[in-house]
């Protein structure tokens, strides 16, 4: 009776250490700029840096997050709205990769439209992303960016290939209001 006591405890033990040596492991791996603020301050710099006549007023910033090169850190997805980052066929987003205390763009599109996600699917290492299209002539549709192994697409409507969002992971949705970039 006394044995069966002594299993039962060392197991509870056993799963307690466990379950901290889980929580310890994935703090390590878990990614250090899942931050919007940090996306915010990096996008800030990065186009001041490109345009010294950047005008923030009015723009806001989304940001979804998803792990797109399976190394277990996310990327940042942001989509930059505004008068200054949007004409009539959509705006700006980014794809960022965590570089220590900061981030490096991956791919900066033009002309995309909300909702953004994340594919099932998968090209040169990196999961495929959709996009929504519209405007400057073009018809409404969905479209998926395929890396070509060294970034995405910068315009998504060229080349396009039809994507079905039902398939994959919504990371930014057509009604997201985004944070201001002031």
């Amino acid at each position: 009776m006394f044995a069966n006591r002594d299993v039962s405890t060392n197991r509870a033990a056993h799963s307690r250490s466990s379950a901290v040596a889980l929580a310890l492991l994935l703090s390590l791996t878990a990614p250090a700029l899942a931050d919007d603020a940090a996306v915010r301050t990096f996008l800030k710099t990065h186009l001041l840096a490109a345009d010294a006549t950047a005008d923030f007023s009015n723009s806001t910033v989304s940001v979804g997050y998803a792990d797109l090169d399976g190394d277990g850190v996310d990327e940042a997805i942001a989509y930059l709205s505004g008068p200054y980052w949007c004409g009539s066929g959509g705006c700006g987003a980014y794809v960022l990769k965590a570089a220590g205390d900061t981030y490096q763009v991956v791919t900066e599109t033009s002309v995309t439209q909300l909702p953004i996600g994340v594919l099932p699917t998968s090209s040169n290492g990196w999961r495929d992303l959709y996009v929504s299209v519209s405007g400057g002539g073009m018809a409404a549709g969905t479209v998926a960016l395929k890396f070509d192994g060294k970034t995405y697409p910068d315009n998504p409507t060229v080349d396009t290939v039809a994507a079905d969002p039902a398939t994959g992971t919504e990371l930014i949705a057509e009604d997201a209001a985004g944070v201001g970039m002031e």
